[in-house]
């Protein structure tokens, strides 16, 4: 019990880390697709965070990274996915990475600079939107 008060604040800062990424990401993937009910509410948000604590909890044990909400899925949802078809395709985009890693280290990190600013621009929008109804 001793040193369970060590670690205490440590999964309280990942629970904070975790909880608020998390709502952050989904409520602008959310409000991209228009999915936010009028009185503000995110339909199905419980299943969202089960499925994230999930992944969360059971990814470092299976010895893989984190699975969780991305800001990258916004956008996917401009590109005009919205159903699980347009998750399968890109694990297909990254199981050909697995054998093309070699072709795809040819591009310099400075050409993948303006998509990386494309991606930030869309994931700012809903930050405008929710400071205009402030």
């Amino acid at each position: 019990m001793h040193n369970f008060l060590y670690v205490l604040p440590m999964l309280f800062f990942f629970l904070c880390t975790e909880l608020f990424g998390t709502l952050a990401n989904l409520l602008g993937v959310v409000t991209a697709t228009g999915m936010v009910s009028k009185n503000g509410q995110i339909p199905r948000a419980r299943e969202a965070f089960v499925t994230d604590a999930a992944g969360s909890i059971l990814a470092p044990l299976l010895g893989t990274s984190i699975v969780t909400v991305y800001s990258e899925s916004i956008t996917g949802v401009h590109a005009g996915g919205r159903t699980g078809l347009t998750a399968l395709v890109i694990a297909g985009g990254f199981f050909a990475a697995l054998f093309l890693w070699p072709l795809f280290m040819i591009i310099p990190p400075q050409a993948t600079a303006p998509s990386l600013l494309m991606v930030g621009m869309m994931m700012f929008q809903a930050s405008a939107i929710l400071i205009c109804q402030i």
